[in-house]
């Protein structure tokens, strides 16, 4: 059942969710792509972000739907 669960709660995800993962943002003029989405507190989505910098590493970053919206504008 573990797995089933799962599978249908991707689902959930990639029906309600705005964005998808893999999508790719621009935040700031720097690209960021929706690694993970989360519902928090059963009413609201969450996105990871990662985003590699020049130097290789990987920078980490969660964002609600309303805040990621208002930083893209």
């Amino acid at each position: 059942m573990g797995l089933v669960n799962k599978i249908i709660q991707e689902v959930i995800i990639m029906v309600k969710s705005k964005y998808k993962i893999g999508d790719r943002v621009i935040i700031n003029g720097k690209d960021w792509i929706v690694d993970e989405i989360r519902m928090r507190y059963g009413r609201e989505w969450t996105y990871g972000l990662i985003h590699e910098t020049k130097d290789g590493k990987m920078e980490n970053l969660a964002m609600e739907t309303g805040s990621l919206e208002k930083l893209m504008k």
